[in-house]
C-alpha cells in the first residue's frame, strides 16, 4: 500500500545481493535501468567505499566494507564503481553476478575511457566532491595503471605518466605517490625515439628546402629566357614593321616565310608557358608537403615539451 519507490527499491536490492541473497538478482534486474540522478547517487557511494578500501578521509582502512560498498554501487548502476569492478575481478562481470572472480582489463580499460570522456571538464561534479578523489581523477588513476602494467592495452609510460599526472592535479592520492615513485628513466627510451623522429624530419625539411631553392632557380632562369625570347618576337615584329614601311613593294614575297618564323616563335613561348605552368604546380605541391612536414614537427615538438 505504500508509495512506489524503485530507486530506493534498487538501493535495497543491491544491498541484499551483495549480503549474498541470491533470489534479490531477479528483482534487481526486473527493474528499469538507473536515471542519471541515480547514477550520480551511486558513483558518490562508490567513492564512500574507496574512501574505506584505502583509508581515505580519515577512514580506517576496512578493505571488506569497501569491497562491498563499491560492489553495491555498481549494481546500483555506478559506471566507475562497474569499471573498478571490472579491473578487480569482482563479481566476475562476464559469466554473471555470482560467477568466480574474472578479470576484464579491456572492460576496465573502455569504461574508465568512457568516464574520462563523458566527466572532462565536469565542473559541478568537482565542486559536488569537495575535496573527495572524484569519479574522474580515478578513472584517470586507473587508465595510467592499464597504460603501465598493459592491462588491456599495450605498455606505454608515456601516456601511463601523463594520467597520472592528470590524477594527481586532483589530489588523488595514489597517483601522487606514483608520480614520486614514477622512475623517469623508463620515458628515456621514448624521448629518444621522438628525439630521433625530430631529428629525421628536420633533415627531410632542410632537404626539402634545398629542393625548393633549385626549383625557384630553375623557375627564374624560365622565366628570363622567356623574357629574352618575348624581347626577340618584339624585336622581329619591329623590323618587319620597318620593312613593311621601307619595302612594301617586296615585302609580300616573304610575308609567308614571315609569318611562320612568327609562328615557330609563338609556339616556342606557349612551351615555355606550359613548361612554367608545369614547374609553378609542382613547386605549390611540394610546398604542401614542406607545410605538412612542418605541422608535424610542431607537434612531435610539443609532445617532447610535454
Amino acid at each position: 500500500g505504500g508509495k512506489v519507490d524503485k530507486a530506493e527499491a534498487r538501493k535495497c536490492y543491491a544491498k541484499a545481493v551483495v549480503q549474498g541473497v541470491a533470489y534479490a538478482k531477479g528483482h534487481l534486474e526486473r527493474l528499469p535501468e538507473p536515471t542519471e540522478e541515480e547514477k550520480r547517487e551511486a558513483d558518490r557511494r562508490f567513492l564512500e567505499g574507496l574512501d574505506h578500501y584505502e583509508g581515505w578521509k580519515s577512514k580506517a582502512i576496512d578493505q571488506e566494507k569497501g569491497k562491498q560498498i563499491m560492489r553495491e554501487a555498481m549494481m546500483r548502476g555506478s559506471p566507475i564503481a562497474k569499471a573498478e569492478c571490472h579491473y578487480q575481478g569482482w563479481d566476475g562481470l562476464i559469466g554473471g553476478w555470482f560467477s568466480d572472480p574474472t578479470v576484464n582489463w579491456k572492460g576496465a580499460l573502455d569504461q574508465f575511457s568512457s568516464i574520462v570522456n563523458a566527466k572532462s571538464g565536469d565542473v559541478e561534479e568537482e565542486k559536488e566532491r569537495k575535496g573527495r578523489i572524484g569519479v574522474l581523477a580515478h578513472a584517470q588513476f586507473r587508465l595510467g595503471c592499464c597504460y603501465e602494467e598493459g592491462h588491456g592495452v599495450a605498455k606505454d609510460n608515456v601516456i601511463s605518466f601523463g594520467w597520472y599526472a592528470k590524477a594527481s592535479e586532483k589530489n588523488h592520492e595514489k597517483a601522487k605517490s606514483k608520480i614520486k615513485r614514477y622512475d623517469l628513466k623508463s620515458l628515456e627510451g621514448s624521448v629518444k625515439a621522438l628525439t630521433e623522429t625530430k631529428a629525421d624530419l628536420e633533415a627531410k625539411n632542410n632537404d626539402l628546402q634545398i629542393i625548393i631553392a633549385q626549383t625557384n632557380d630553375e623557375l627564374k632562369s624560365k622565366h628570363e629566357e622567356l623574357a629574352i625570347v618575348q624581347a626577340r618576337i618584339a624585336d622581329t615584329k619591329g623590323e618587319l614593321k620597318a620593312k613593311d614601311v621601307k619595302h612594301a613593294p617586296t615585302l609580300s614575297c616573304i610575308t609567308e616565310k614571315t609569318k611562320s618564323r612568327l609562328k615557330e616563335k609563338d609556339d616556342e613561348l606557349a612551351r615555355n608557358k606550359i613548361c612554367i605552368e608545369k614547374r609553378n604546380r609542382e613547386l605549390v605541391t611540394k610546398g604542401e608537403i614542406i607545410y605538412r612536414l612542418r605541422s608535424s614537427i610542431g607537434e612531435k615538438k610539443r609532445r617532447l615539451a610535454q
